[in-house]
């Protein structure tokens, strides 16, 4: 088989091919039906769409276990449960069932459809959507009883929710392979827990860290600071419901590492009597200790010089610093080591003591600043604020380049991300400047950085290629480049959407408001411009497609104004190329086979001229 065949008949291909047709298909006769009219009558739009899902639905379950059209089949449903919840918004934003009024009753009839989606498919990747069904439903009882404004209740919800998650893993029948026998076959186990644990494990994270953000805010609201409440401390209802909060998160937390242990099953039976004992842990608390004994330290000299305690962070965070410059100094190197939940890296060498300390240091200088930085917003910022906020995000990243192990490496990253954010929000409230500009212009600075870092790591990337093998590359070593890979690929597409994104909103949202729109056009074919020659020269991917299509978008927009079209053409225009590719998908699936084999036979054929090749040998 050809290649370009095998990529037109691969099933993620013909998936694609689906979802988007579809997805275009809706946007367009919704346009369409819109503007002739047909939807006047909010009753006439709530009962077409709804039963528009049930159908579409009811068809996917139809061809998914009736036909042998399972593809098609399972698109057709994944398209019905991602549309179901768009039910619930038309129904409150037409004013015809209210959050007060038993919408929560409306939730819980999709999420039933969800389920017994999973329980008649049988595939695990509805899980998902069962999830967000059952969450959207308890969420919307809280509004029921006028709720939805107590983060406490939403964190308490969502709590409760990521641990039946988590523990519902438990529910599902282990497959013949986990107790010793033969691997059980997917008629036998439909249920079986490996494949089923995957999406139930991440929604229960997932569930879980919305639950801590939520509880966040709760104690940012009573106290102004993250996890520093007043003294002393209340024993009020709030505070014994914060802490149960916080305790079902850990418990949640605990069992989820459990359970995801136990389905990657990798258990290393060779572990060292400490790490086997569980002593390597508490042995591994020591530098912490000696870490916050300096950190008082520090506390007591700023108290004493005086120092304003907002460049309090900035100050631990440069120590912080410090210590992983004077561990990197000392030669720290970075070991794959089991932890009995698969392999994980961790620092060996004599600057391995400095460098926990380090990374220990600067962590809590970062969600120092940013718990700082979260009541600051409330209360008002200052310029030392912000300056504050932004020296610790620099010195952030620097910690992140000196740490050698990659999940410290993405810590240190993401809180210095996390304070830079906060810190254009407190420049943002300082600055006397319309919002949306504010937005395309932090948008922008920070999709040219993200670009120019990725592009500065693909340089490094092909003069280490270029280089000999070096030897004695360790596996931990190779993991770490490869996650750079990773990160050169993310930082390509995302600093792409960064710099396109924004100016093409600021061309349509002042062409919808009627104002000189033509310097945004320009600065629209300005960046897009640049994507593309970036893109062209340094031979990437993301910058040439994105001023391509960036481009291509100037260009329409420009000739949509000289040459005005009703909106009725738009939606026809969406409808047919949205059906096209979605009939495309529906071909592709259900002659997948016979295509598949009548192009693995046409090297065959050719060379023996059968059928049109025997024209080949006319004279």
């Amino acid at each position: 088989m050809t290649t370009l065949g095998a990529w037109a008949l691969h099933p993620r291909t013909i998936r694609a091919l689906l979802g988007t047709g579809g997805g275009l298909v809706i946007a367009g006769g919704l346009v369409w039906l819109v503007s002739l009219g047909v939807f006047d009558d909010p009753r006439v739009l709530a009962s077409s769409l709804i039963g528009g899902c049930c159908a579409l639905l009811f068809l996917g379950w139809g061809l998914a276990t009736r036909t042998r059209y399972r593809m098609a089949g399972l698109a057709a449903a994944g398209l019905a449960c991602v549309t179901l919840p768009l039910n619930l918004w038309l129904l409150h934003a037409q004013h015809l069932v209210e959050i007060t009024g038993g919408l929560w009753a409306w939730a819980a009839g999709c999420a039933a459809l969800q389920a017994a989606t999973v329980w008649l498919l049988k595939d695990r990747r509805f899980l998902l959507a069962v999830q967000g069904g059952v969450t959207l439903t308890a969420l919307l009882a809280l509004g029921q009883g006028r709720r939805l404004d107590e983060p406490l209740w939403i964190a308490g919800t969502l709590a409760v929710l990521g641990v039946l998650s988590v523990e519902g893993v438990r529910l599902f029948p282990r497959g013949k392979e986990d107790d010793g026998g033969p691997k059980a076959s997917d008629e036998a186990a439909p249920f079986a827990r490996d494949p089923f644990a995957v999406p139930l494990l991440w929604g229960g994270a997932a569930l879980l860290t919305g639950a801590a953000a939520f509880a966040a805010l709760a104690e940012v609201a009573r106290n102004g600071v993250v996890f520093l409440p007043r003294l002393p401390l209340e024993t009020a209802a709030p505070r014994l419901i914060a802490a149960a909060i916080w305790t079902a998160i850990a418990n949640g937390l605990v069992s989820l590492d459990a359970l995801a242990a136990d389905v990657r099953r990798r258990r290393d039976r060779r572990a060292g009597v400490t790490r086997d004992e569980g002593l390597f842990g508490w042995w591994s608390v020591i530098p912490v200790l000696a870490a916050g004994a300096g950190a008082a330290a520090v506390w007591n000299m700023l108290e004493y010089l005086g120092l304003p305690d907002r460049w309090d962070a900035a100050v631990y965070a440069a120590c912080g610093v410090g210590l992983l410059a004077a561990a990197r100094a000392a030669g720290v190197g970075v070991i794959a080591v089991d932890r009995g939940a698969g392999a994980g890296d961790e620092a060996r060498g004599p600057g391995a003591t400095a460098l926990r300390c380090g990374a220990v240091v600067l962590a809590g200088a970062e969600l120092f600043a940013v718990s700082k930085g979260v009541g600051a917003l409330f209360n008002g910022p200052l310029w030392a604020d912000a300056g504050g906020l932004a020296a610790v995000a620099g010195l952030g990243l620097l910690g992140g380049s000196l740490n050698p192990v990659p999940w410290a490496k993405t810590l240190h990253r993401t809180l210095a991300a996390v304070a830079l954010g906060l810190a254009a929000l407190a420049a943002n409230q300082l600055l006397n400047v319309p919002l949306g500009r504010k937005l395309e212009a932090v948008a922008v600075a920070l999709g040219a950085a993200m670009l120019a870092g990725a592009h500065a790591g693909r340089v490094r990337e092909h003069v280490r290629d270029g280089q000999p093998d070096e030897p004695f590359v360790t596996d931990a070593i190779r993991r770490m480049r490869d996650e750079e890979r990773g990160v050169v690929t993310v930082g390509l597409w995302f600093g792409t959407l960064f710099v396109l994104l924004p100016t093409a909103a600021a061309v349509f949202v002042t062409k919808a408001n009627g104002d000189a729109w033509a310097p945004d056009a320009l600065a629209l074919v300005a960046a897009a411009s640049s994507l593309l020659i970036v893109g062209l020269s340094a031979r990437t991917l993301a910058p040439a497609l994105g001023g391509s299509l960036g481009l291509a978008g100037a260009a329409t927009l420009i000739v949509w104004s000289v040459v005005h079209r009703a909106e009725v053409t738009l939606g026809v225009g969406l409808t047919a190329g949205g059906a096209t590719l979605f009939v495309l998908g529906l071909i592709l699936s259900v002659l997948r086979d016979r295509l598949s084999a009548r192009l693995a036979s046409l090297p065959r054929r050719f060379a023996e001229r059968e059928g049109l090749f025997a024209v080949l040998d006319w004279r």
